[in-house]
């Protein structure tokens, strides 16, 4: 048998690299699921607020609450706009722009860069 047909890992698991992999990858996938539904849910709720008559009742901290809990679920620059002026919103947009760019693009690139002198864990390569 080859390193890769045996290999079961840590987890107790009959299960090859790729399976396992494969399995990691439908639970990430699924997550994923989860987390965009609830952040739609927010994001829905949060945009609805500045609208309110009594957002206008709102002291500085609490609006500076309200604005960091959009950065947290997007939709920035338009909240932004509302609650804190056309300059502002340009700003927040940017500058989530710039956080998506480097998260979505020069990460992955840098792991994979990383990533790509590994094919098996120390442990399955010790395997016989």
């Amino acid at each position: 048998m080859s390193e890769v047909e045996d290999y079961t890992g840590r987890t107790g698991r009959n299960e090859t690299r790729e399976e396992q992999m494969d399995r990691n990858w439908a639970e990430l996938l699924q997550e994923l699921r989860v987390l965009q539904t609830g952040v739609q849910i927010l994001a829905g709720f949060l945009l609805t607020l500045p609208f309110q008559q009594r957002f206008e009742k709102l002291d500085d901290w609490e609006v500076g609450l309200y604005l960091t809990n959009v950065v947290s679920a997007g939709t920035a620059a338009l909240v932004f706009d509302v609650a804190a002026g056309r300059s502002a919103g340009v700003a927040a947009g940017g500058a989530l722009l710039g956080v998506m760019v480097v998260m979505l693009v020069f990460v992955p690139l840098r792991l994979n860069k990383l990533a790509s002198g590994r094919t098996l864990p120390p442990a399955a390569a010790k395997e016989d």
